[in-house]
């Protein structure tokens, strides 16, 4: 399931550690956001 952050960031949840979430948003990227910054699940842009 793809997330969408408070400021906008798509990604993959790939793991999860207390209250720290680590986002997969490329093939080799990873970044990891605090639980509370992910505003739900990304449905798309419509676009």
């Amino acid at each position: 399931m793809e997330v969408v952050t408070n400021s906008g960031i798509i990604g993959r949840i790939t793991k999860m550690d207390g209250p720290i979430v680590r986002l997969m948003v490329d093939e080799t990227t990873f970044i990891r956001v605090v639980k509370s910054s992910i505003q739900g699940e990304f449905k798309g842009c419509g676009v």
